[in-house]
C-alpha cells in the first residue's frame, strides 16, 4: 500500500505535534493510518524529508540554506515557560551529577596513582 498526500499530512501534522521526540510521532502517526511504526519512519526519511529539504531550499548569495526544523506554534505562553524551565532544572540536575562524577573520577585517579606509587 503507497502512502498518499493525505498520509504525509498525517505524518507531517503528528511531526510538529511532537518536535522533540520524533519516535513518538512516528507511533503517534503509525497507529492514525494503521501502519507500522518503522514504515511511518523510512517513508519519512527516504521520501518526506528530501522533499522538503528541495522544498524548503531558499537561494541566498549564490547559495543554498535548507531549513527543514519543523517547530511547534506556542499556543499557551506560560505553559511553554513552565516546560522550558522544567527541561532546564533537569538540564542543571544532569550537569550536578555530571561534575559529581568527573570529582569521584579524579579522586579515584588520585588514588589509584598513590597506590602505584607503593608498590613501586
Amino acid at each position: 500500500m503507497h502512502y498518499t498526500t493525505d498520509h504525509d499530512e498525517v505524518i507531517l501534522k503528528h511531526l510538529r505535534v511532537n518536535t522533540s521526540n520524533l519516535s513518538q510521532a512516528f507511533a503517534d502517526a503509525a497507529i492514525e493510518l494503521e501502519r507500522s511504526p518503522r514504515s511511518v519512519t523510512d517513508h519519512y526519511y527516504r521520501v518526506l524529508r528530501p522533499r522538503m529539504q528541495r522544498e524548503f531550499a531558499l537561494k541566498s548569495n549564490g547559495h543554498f540554506v535548507s531549513n527543514t526544523k519543523i517547530t511547534p506554534r506556542i499556543t499557551n505562553p506560560a505553559q511553554a515557560i513552565a516546560t522550558t524551565a522544567i527541561k532546564l532544572a533537569k538540564l542543571q540536575a544532569q550537569k550536578r551529577q555530571t561534575t559529581k562524577c568527573l570529582s569521584e573520577t579524579a579522586r579515584l585517579k588520585a588514588r589509584l596513582n598513590s597506590l602505584n606509587k607503593l608498590l613501586q
